[in-house]
């Protein structure tokens, strides 16, 4: 059973995550009404790849980001990495999952040499890291020289306005639903706490050009709600 409570301890993290993986899918689709796909597709296109071109994705889950690239891209080397044993174990059953090398990984202590990836991208991760700056800095380290960040995450509403317009939907009818379908409400109210304590987009491109990169930018969408990242080693 899940604690009413989960903390940002890498334990409690993996823990959730195990627990929700076999319906991870279905309830970002519900949350996101869908747009969650479009997300990830406009991440992915992003990146302009030469052939043996290698790519990380941190955070993996079920896989989403790395089996949009070898269906678009076969020319490449793809590493879908998580620290969730059963996200994982959904990723190796989706359709074209021998395209992808999947590894078991800490995001915030990588087992990959300096600069061994052109692209390094995650979604929905940093939120979730107990320190963004240590796993922006490893990102960095596995960058080659002139490789890209790429970053899709949850951004806190600015306006007070639409912050009190939106919090019955995210304090209230996700968690609701994330309990019917996954039996784990708690895990869709940690989701929404760690939204509203996040960095705000502004202060994380901020960190992302503290650790090295240059050429950092951003845009959002859904209201502002999420936010993409970009920046060059």
């Amino acid at each position: 059973m899940m604690r009413k409570y989960i903390s940002k301890q890498p334990d409690d993290i993996r823990f959730m995550f195990n627990l929700i993986a076999y319906r991870y899918n279905l309830m970002n689709r519900l949350m996101t009404f869908g747009y969650d796909k479009s997300w990830r597709r406009c991440l992915t296109n992003q990146t302009r790849l030469l052939n043996k071109g290698r790519v990380l994705d941190i955070g993996t889950g079920t896989g989403d980001l790395p089996l949009e690239m070898v269906s678009g891209q076969t020319d490449i080397i793809c590493v879908g990495a998580d620290f969730s044993e059963n996200m994982l174990r959904v990723a190796r059953t989706r359709r074209n999952a021998d395209s992808v090398c999947w590894l078991a990984a800490d995001s915030l202590n990588l087992s990959f040499q300096k600069n061994s990836f052109d692209v390094v991208m995650s979604a929905f991760l940093m939120r979730n890291v107990a320190s963004v700056k240590s796993a922006l800095k490893e990102q960095y380290r596995v960058l080659t020289e002139g490789g890209k960040l790429l970053c899709l995450d949850t951004s806190p509403l600015r306006q007070t306005w639409l912050r009190l317009l939106l919090k019955p939907y995210f304090f209230g009818v996700i968690p609701l639903v994330g309990q019917l379908i996954t039996g784990h409400g708690a895990a869709y109210k940690y989701f929404s706490e760690s939204t509203s304590e996040f960095l705000s987009a502004e202060d994380l491109a901020e960190l992302i050009s503290s650790v090295g990169f240059r050429n950092v930018g951003f845009s959002k969408v859904m209201l502002g709600s999420v936010a993409f990242h970009w920046g060059m080693k």
